[in-house]
């Protein structure tokens, strides 16, 4: 198995993981589950930009720099923030509300993306999208 192959195989993962912990938080509120389906989030648009553009990632500015397309880096951008949520949650989005939107906005241009840059170049788990 090459190395790209193992992101294909963790980005699916990751997307699932993800979809996972944020139908949990919908169910209960509990703001780890969001906080988990963030940060798995944040993992899938790596796995996303390693894929895109065949160069491994070492790194978020690494990541901006690699990434050429300008929503690639603004979905980065986007993404961190979830990241961020991870760490610091209560700061980072006093409001809950403002971190389920910030996410379903990453996870719906993440999903576009793969569908217009990624189908057809590598075995993505159609059940993701």
């Amino acid at each position: 198995m090459n190395k790209l192959q193992n992101y294909v195989e963790n980005l699916n993962g990751m997307i699932r993981q993800s979809q996972s912990e944020f139908r949990l938080y919908e169910k209960d509120h509990n703001p780890l589950f969001l906080q988990q389906a963030g940060e798995k989030l944040f993992n899938a648009v790596y796995s996303y930009i390693t894929l895109r553009t065949g160069i491994e990632i070492e790194g978020f500015q690494h990541a901006t720099k690699v990434a050429t397309d300008k929503s690639d880096v603004k979905l980065l951008y986007d993404a961190r923030e979830l990241h961020r949520y991870f760490y610091n949650f209560r700061e980072q989005y006093p409001i809950e509300k403002d971190a389920v939107d910030q996410y379903n906005k990453v996870i719906k241009r993440l999903k576009e993306k793969i569908r217009k840059n990624l189908i057809g170049r590598y075995k993505i788990d159609k059940s993701v999208l």
